[in-house]
């Protein structure tokens, strides 16, 4: 619980969503000030001494306002509305040279994930991507896993060739574009379009998010090329 809080958003987040500013389909009139109060209150009350002396009730308690926030506001596998994909330059797994984001983008659109091969619900979520892949390759989708592993290029090597990953596959050791994206827990994939604006977030994993990928993939694809 104290290295993965179970959430991709912090306060901040919370506070920006409860904000006048903010929008998306989560921003109903009752969900914006509840979710600010939250953000607000949880903040005061964390400041007290359970921080120092009791930090795994005090990370058990940042997970319960987050999740009562979450449920508050509704479904959460979708992104800040029109927030752009920040920039990244990671090397290539297989060592061909790095990869910018500028270098996907324009095609269709691409699914960032974030995973590793220690990670179980991740090397169960693969081979359902693969499939993704397959099947909407051709239209212009693009998947670019990102491994989190820490120095450990063969045992991601092997996870790659053992869940069948056919789709280009990136290395950030250092977690430093996972720490750009405020990942919390893996796997987490962004969904973006071909401009590189973020249109959905799936984080964790369960039998049937494929589903729910393959329908926001194939909003952001030509009719003629999901077949509808």
């Amino acid at each position: 619980m104290r290295s993965h809080p179970f959430s991709l958003f912090d306060v901040a987040l919370l506070e920006k969503m409860g904000s006048r500013e903010a929008s998306g389909p989560w921003h109903s009139p009752l969900a914006c000030p509840i979710l600010y109060a939250i953000a607000k209150y949880r903040n005061q009350f964390l400041r007290g001494p359970y921080k120092e002396t009791m930090p795994l009730i005090h990370t058990s308690i940042r997970t319960l306002f987050l999740a009562l926030a979450l449920s508050l506001a509704g479904p959460f596998d979708t992104a800040v509305a029109a927030e752009k994909l920040p920039a990244f330059d990671l090397p290539r797994l297989d060592g061909s040279g790095n990869l910018k984001l500028a270098q996907v983008l324009g095609k269709g659109p691409v699914l960032i994930n974030f995973w590793a091969a220690w990670c179980k619900p991740c090397l169960m979520e693969a081979p359902e991507l693969v499939k993704l892949y397959d099947r909407y390759g051709a239209a212009g989708f693009e998947i670019v896993a990102i491994s989190i592993d820490q120095n450990r290029p063969e045992l991601v090597k092997e996870a790659v060739k053992r869940t069948g990953m056919d789709y280009t596959v990136l290395t950030d050791s250092k977690g430093v574009f996972a720490k750009k994206m405020a990942v919390r827990s893996i796997p987490t994939s962004v969904l973006i379009d071909s401009k590189g604006e973020v249109v959905r977030i799936f984080q964790g994993y369960f039998p049937g998010m494929d589903r729910q990928i393959a329908q926001a993939v194939e909003k952001l694809l030509p009719k003629e090329a999901t077949g509808s």
